[in-house]
């Protein structure tokens, strides 16, 4: 492993090192479901770092043979470099976390709606005031919005009621729902 190298790459790389495939990786992680271990691991490899817990990150580097700590450190890597990426943001929350009729958020794109991006330069002491005056009443599709949660890094959130008070502090993941229609 490189020094800098992301939990992405350094999966990837032991893969090839191994002469593994990801179905064969699932298996040995313990997983009898691998069609969900590859989905898990898919999204690892997107960093998608939400998916991984201690359960995980031990059953990875069991089934590659190494030490948790090399596995820690690939994640901080990747951690470290999703941060200095990160642009700030506001989700909003919604009576209904999935958009009825499905069909009809995918042609209107409505999910975009639940997000706000700051401008540059813009202090994080002024996202609040700044959301509030970009609030809509309600997304088509999604309902009324009770709430928002403003995403100041990626392990720091904070969620505010609909009159701008702090309702709770820590890591707020919204679970995005993504529309997508074929033609």
């Amino acid at each position: 492993m490189t020094l800098n190298q992301s939990l992405a790459d350094f999966i990837t790389e032991q893969l090839n090192h191994q002469v593994l495939t990801k179905p064969a990786l699932v298996r040995r992680m313990g997983y009898v479901n691998i069609d969900k271990g590859l989905r898990r691991l898919n999204a690892i490899l997107q960093n998608d770092l939400s998916r991984i817990d201690p359960l995980f990150r031990d059953r990875l580097a069991q089934a590659l043979g190494l030490n948790v700590a090399v596995i820690q450190m690939a994640e901080a890597n990747t951690r470290s470099k999703l941060n200095a990426n990160f642009a700030p943001y506001a989700y909003l929350s919604t009576e209904s976390h999935v958009p009825r009729p499905i069909l009809a958020c995918a042609w209107g794109n409505f999910h975009e709606q639940k997000y706000i991006r700051f401008p540059i330069g813009l202090s994080p002491a002024e996202y609040p005031a700044f959301v509030m005056k970009q609030l809509p009443k309600a997304i088509p599709t999604f309902g009324r919005v009770t709430g928002f949660h403003i995403h100041y890094s990626l392990d720091n959130a904070l969620s505010f009621s609909l009159d701008g008070q702090k309702r709770c502090e820590g890591v707020v993941s919204p679970r995005t729902v993504q529309a997508t229609l074929y033609i």
